[in-house]
């Protein structure tokens, strides 16, 4: 299920950034989103994306992302998603916890864009050890439109048990 998305466009192209939650009962896995880009309804793109988070738990929650070769006027873009996913067995581990512990909004001297940086630590609460540890995170404007994503996998890569490691994205 989609739950939202937003096109951020600049003076060459576009994206669409959004989240997608698994509603059903069971694990997804290879969530792939095909996406018609329409404007004045005239079809003028379709991309394929997969959701950052490979495996997907019932409720659970991951991001997607889509570059378009255009730019367009949102007033006469119009968006439709596809979504399509096997069902597993496997399903991932529910055992990490993550703590946010600084969130700071840096203004660049250069620019007049802003960086954001957040801070914190991650801990495998589970009995075994998890691979490719990777955090992601969605940024939001004040009336909860997806303005940026950003994403880091932990290192060490590897988390034993009890382990924790700071990130920074």
């Amino acid at each position: 299920k989609i739950i939202r998305y937003s096109i951020i466009s600049n003076s060459i192209n576009s994206e669409i950034i959004g989240e997608i939650n698994n509603p059903t009962s069971e694990p997804v896995e290879s969530i792939k989103l095909r996406i018609s880009v329409y404007e004045n309804d005239e079809l003028v793109e379709v991309k394929d994306t997969y959701a950052d988070i490979q495996e997907l738990n019932p409720n659970q929650t991951s991001i997607f992302r889509a570059f378009l070769d255009g730019q367009y006027d949102e007033e006469t873009l119009r968006v439709e998603m596809d979504i399509n996913f096997d069902t597993t067995k496997k399903g991932k581990s529910p055992f990490l916890s993550i703590t946010v512990e600084n969130e700071d909004l840096d203004k660049m001297r250069y620019t007049n864009h802003a960086t954001y940086k957040i801070l914190g630590h991650i801990t495998n609460l589970g009995p075994h050890k998890t691979d490719f540890v990777q955090i992601i995170g969605l940024f939001y404007d004040q009336d909860g439109n997806i303005i940026e994503q950003g994403n880091k996998y932990t290192e060490p890569r590897m988390l034993g048990p009890g382990e924790t490691t700071p990130f920074e994205i």
